[in-house]
């Protein structure tokens, strides 16, 4: 389960209220007028991140191996991401990623997984490379990412050891 908030909105996702998947929730900030505006989502793990930038909202679909752009009525705008068993490059590897995401100063988007990877994507979904890969053990978890304001360190938690890793930049390639 997640939760993020705008200028004016507070989003929540959560179980399906009936059958199976997800779906994200839009309140005011008091939790009042509430009104489910993403259904039918695919997760895995107890899963869904949303994540909300630009009037947009970003949700890791792990399930299906994308990230998905709405705005705040829940419709499409775009997505990118794939499966790819290697996990190479901007596909997804791994049976349930990309787990998480949030965005960098500059508003681009760190993706992790649950194999402790964490790749750099713009939000129209252009493969920027790998930020950095934490040293944790693989296996179908939340796998929670988090950057400073200045974008110089990196956090990855690690559930397994109740510990967070932190990637920090290099500055030399952060610079190319």
């Amino acid at each position: 389960h997640s939760i993020c908030a705008d200028k004016n909105d507070v989003y929540v996702s959560c179980p399906a209220m009936a059958g199976y998947g997800f779906g994200v929730w839009r309140t005011d900030e008091k939790f009042g007028q509430a009104k489910e505006v993403i259904k039918s989502l695919s997760g895995c793990c107890g899963q869904m991140d949303v994540q909300c930038c630009n009037d947009e909202l970003y949700v890791c679909e792990n399930s299906r191996h994308r990230v998905i752009r709405f705005d705040r009525n829940g419709k499409e705008v775009g997505q990118f991401g794939k499966r790819d068993r290697s996990g190479e490059g901007e596909g997804f590897g791994g049976c349930c990623n990309p787990m998480n995401l949030c965005f960098n100063k500059d508003g681009n988007l760190y993706v992790s997984e649950s194999n402790g990877v964490v790749k750099h994507f713009t939000p129209a979904g252009k493969y920027l490379g790998i930020v950095g890969i934490a040293a944790v053990q693989p296996g179908c978890k939340n796998s929670c990412v988090g950057v400073t304001a200045d974008d110089k360190r990196l956090f990855y938690i690690d559930v397994y050891k109740s510990q967070i890793i932190v990637l920090a930049r290099d500055e030399t390639v952060a610079a190319q």
